[in-house]
C-alpha cells in the first residue's frame, strides 16, 4: 500500500463544505414574481481543460456566452456561463454544473447551477437548475431557474420558467456549522487533451459516504462528484446534500489545490437551490483542507473527519 500526496486528497475533501445548509423558514412570506425565459447560446468565450480517457468525457472550466430573453426585463441581458461536464462516451449521458451570470442596465445575478442529460424511453432529456443573487440595481432580490428540455438539439435555445424572490419579508444571511465523516474515492484517468490532442490526466472525486450533523437541518447525508485538472490544480464539482427532514440542497464547489507543494486545497462550497425549504437556497462557505490518501495509481480513498461553517440564506 502506498501514501500518496495531501494535495490531492484536499481537492476531494472540500466537497463536504457543501453540507452546510442552516436557516429560517420566514422565507415563505417573501413575494415571488414568475417569469418564463429563452436562453440562446452565442458563442465560446474561453476554453476549459477538456479531456477523454475513451470512457468518458472530462470539461472543466468552459465559459460560453448566451443571451438571455425573459418576460421579466430584470433577468434578460447578456449571460456568461460557466460549464463543466463529465458525460458518458457510449450512451451520450452525465453530469454539468457551472456559473451563470447575467448583466443589462438595471444591474446583474450572479448564480450557480447544476443539470444532467438523461435518456428516458429512448429520449435526451436535459435538466438544469440555478439559484444566485442579485448585484447593483437588484441587490436584495434572488432568482431561480429551472430549464427541462427533450431531444434538444445542440445549439438550439433552451426554454425555461423561473421567479424572483423579492427582497421584503426575506430572511438574510445566517451562520452555521458542520461537522461529519467521510469516505472518499479519487481516481485519475490519463487521456488524450481535447482539442490540442496532446497527452494529460484529470482526477475524479466521489463521495461514497459522508454523514454529518448540522446546524438548522439534523443529521444529514451528503453526495457529490467533481474534477481536479491534474496539470493545474483547479477545482470543480457539484452534489446534494439530504437533510434529517429529507430536503435537498444544491451545491456547486471551485477551489484550487497545492499539486506541488503538499499544502492541501482552499474550496468553497457555492448553495445553488433545493427542494422545499431549500428551493431558493442561497450562501457560500470556505474550507481548508489536507488529507492523506492510500491506494495505487489510479484508485485512492481517504477516511477522514472535517468541520465547515459559513452562512445560508433561504
Amino acid at each position: 500500500m502506498k501514501i500518496v500526496t495531501t494535495p490531492r486528497a484536499a481537492a476531494l475533501g472540500y466537497i463536504s463544505i457543501m453540507v452546510l445548509a442552516a436557516s429560517l423558514t420566514a422565507g415563505a412570506a417573501a413575494k415571488k414574481t414568475p417569469f418564463t425565459t429563452v436562453e440562446t447560446i452565442t458563442g465560446m468565450v474561453e476554453q476549459g481543460t477538456t479531456l477523454t480517457d475513451g470512457e468518458s468525457v472530462f470539461i472543466l472550466g468552459n465559459i460560453m456566452s448566451a443571451v438571455e430573453t425573459a418576460t421579466d426585463p430584470r433577468v434578460s441581458g447578456n449571460a456568461r456561463i460557466g460549464v463543466s461536464v463529465i458525460q458518458d462516451v457510449a450512451t451520450g449521458t452525465g453530469a454539468m454544473w457551472g456559473t451563470f451570470q447575467i448583466e443589462n442596465m438595471g444591474g446583474s445575478w450572479e448564480a450557480y447551477w447544476q443539470g444532467s442529460l438523461t435518456l428516458q424511453d429512448g429520449h435526451f432529456i436535459t435538466s438544469v437548475t440555478a439559484v444566485g443573487v442579485g448585484r447593483g440595481g437588484y441587490a436584495g432580490l434572488e432568482a431561480r431557474w429551472d430549464f427541462t428540455a427533450t431531444d434538444a438539439p445542440a445549439g438550439e435555445p433552451l426554454m425555461g420558467t423561473g421567479y424572483i424572490i423579492e427582497a421584503k419579508g426575506k430572511p438574510g444571511d445566517r451562520p452555521m456549522k458542520w461537522r461529519a465523516s467521510r469516505t472518499e474515492e479519487f481516481v485519475i484517468h490519463p487521456g488524450i487533451l481535447l482539442p490540442s490532442g496532446t497527452p494529460g490526466a484529470m482526477g475524479t472525486f466521489n463521495l461514497l459516504s459522508d454523514v454529518g450533523v448540522g446546524t438548522h437541518f439534523g443529521r444529514s447525508a451528503n453526495t457529490g462528484i467533481g474534477l481536479l485538472d491534474m496539470a493545474t490544480g483547479r477545482i470543480s464539482g457539484y452534489g446534494r446534500l439530504t437533510t434529517a427532514s429529507k430536503d435537498e440542497v444544491f451545491w456547486v464547489v471551485t477551489g484550487t489545490a497545492d499539486l506541488v507543494g503538499g499544502g492541501g486545497a482552499t474550496c468553497v462550497v457555492h448553495f445553488a437551490g433545493g427542494t422545499d425549504r431549500f428551493e431558493a437556497a442561497v450562501g457560500d462557505m470556505t474550507e481548508n483542507l489536507t488529507v492523506e490518501w492510500e491506494g495505487e495509481f489510479p484508485v485512492f480513498h481517504a477516511d477522514y473527519s472535517y468541520t465547515g461553517s459559513g452562512t445560508i440564506r433561504y
